[in-house]
């Protein structure tokens, strides 16, 4: 327990104002947001949140988001790229992941 203390605190890196933490994807794919932040953004569980990719910086952009009403989640939803997946394809996906 103490090295995972000690490994906490050396991720926690203070830059120019900005806090950087590391944190790990579990076997779901999941990651969990440090406490830290999660209290700053006063996030909770079903929080809104936006992940963006920026592929030629190859970043992952993760930021919390204030409710939206449906339309904006549509209207939004609408700039995503077109994908020729299948209703079918998404669940064996989903079935790999969880099962």
């Amino acid at each position: 327990m103490e090295k995972r203390q000690n490994l906490s605190m050396i991720n926690d890196i203070i830059n120019n104002g900005d806090i950087k933490m590391l944190t790990n994807i579990t076997e779901g794919f999941q990651i969990t947001i440090p406490a830290k932040i999660r209290k700053i953004f006063g996030l909770g569980k079903g929080s809104l949140i936006d992940i963006e990719l920026n592929e030629k910086k190859k970043e992952i952009i993760i930021k919390p988001v204030n409710e939206m009403s449906l339309e904006e989640a549509f209207a939004r939803a609408d700039s995503f790229k077109e994908h020729s997946l299948t209703p079918e394809d998404l669940e064996k996906m989903e079935d790999e992941i969880y099962n």
